[in-house]
């Protein structure tokens, strides 16, 4: 076990590697972010990276069906959030695109006066328009929205 304190900064003038399990020889290991611990245990959890990639907010064992991904987990009550702005919406709670769960219902919303638009490989199959209305491109050679 390492442990040390450090009050400040930390900086690299390059590429900056941390790295655990570099023995290669643990499927367990883990870089975890958090506050208040003095030790191996302890404090508050608040991220975690697996050893095999799995990345996990405030969860200590971010889990999916297949392969890895980034789990978001609101311990403390209902609506675990993954929020996306840009300068364009700005910043704050009803600001920007934000994809939650909240009890056993799934939401998604658009903050912002523009259209969600659904694409697939590189080509738009249909659009939702701020006023409600749905509309899906015109296949070429036929009229209407079908």
């Amino acid at each position: 076990n390492f442990s040390t304190s450090i009050d400040g900064a930390l900086n690299s003038p390059s590429t900056l590697y941390i790295n655990f399990d570099s023995d290669n020889n643990s499927t367990g290991e883990a870089l975890i972010i958090g506050s208040n611990r003095t030790s191996g245990s302890g404090g508050n959890e608040h991220m975690r990276i697996t050893a095999t990639g799995a990345v996990g907010i405030g969860t200590n064992a971010p889990a999916f069906e297949t392969g890895n991904g980034l789990e978001i987990r609101y311990a403390d009550g209902n609506g675990a959030h993954l929020k996306l702005t840009d300068n364009a919406s700005g910043t704050g709670a009803t600001q920007g695109f934000d994809l939650y769960s909240f009890n056993t219902s799934g939401y998604i919303e658009n903050y912002e006066a523009g259209s969600l638009i659904f694409r697939n490989n590189g080509s738009e199959y249909f659009k939702i328009a701020p006023d409600g209305s749905l509309s899906t491109p015109t296949p070429s050679g036929s009229s209407g929205n079908g």
